[in-house]
């Protein structure tokens, strides 16, 4: 996977993703993206990490949510939108983001409808611990979030049953 390895002066950055979810993850994203440039952490304040099933965003002005860059392609974005379900199960939207001391727009996905909070498989937790790790984002950032549950009590969600039938 490519890395933040551009040269500073190249200022062109016209198509730039913030990632907080799965697509914080390397390997994941380079199934979508194999061309997609991880431009490395970032922040954008005024906002935190949500679960309804999967990653969210929602406004909290006393939060910042940290999330990783990508520079992508026109091609790499028309993916993300299938993957993500555009324009039904997320939307997107431009915000502001400071990268090398210049200020960009970048996009940034939000669910659609407002759903409440939720938990996402640990599976999904797994990945996303993996690109937080791979990036160095703080892993508080998904255990602090409305929705998510340890995998104890998620594994109390549903209770045992024996394969074996006794009767």
């Amino acid at each position: 996977m490519p890395t933040s390895n551009l040269d500073p002066s190249y200022n062109k950055l016209d198509r730039i993703y913030a990632s907080y979810g799965m697509n914080t993850n390397g390997r994941e994203m380079s199934l979508r993206c194999p061309n997609a440039i991880s431009l490395g952490k970032n922040e954008i304040p005024g906002l935190q990490l949500a679960f309804r099933g999967h990653a969210d965003v929602e406004q909290n002005h006393e939060s910042t949510l940290q999330i990783v860059l990508w520079y992508i392609s026109e091609a790499c974005e028309d993916a993300l939108d299938k993957l993500e379900g555009y324009p039904h199960y997320y939307n997107k939207t431009m915000v502001p983001v400071t990268y090398r001391g210049k200020e960009y727009e970048s996009m940034i996905y939000y669910m659609n409808h407002e759903h409440n909070y939720s938990p996402p498989s640990q599976r999904y937790i797994r990945m996303l611990e993996q690109g937080y790790r791979e990036h160095g984002l703080d892993l508080n950032q998904i255990y602090s979030a409305p929705g998510y549950i340890t995998p104890e009590q998620s594994r109390a969600l549903i209770p045992y049953q024996s394969p074996i039938k006794t009767d």
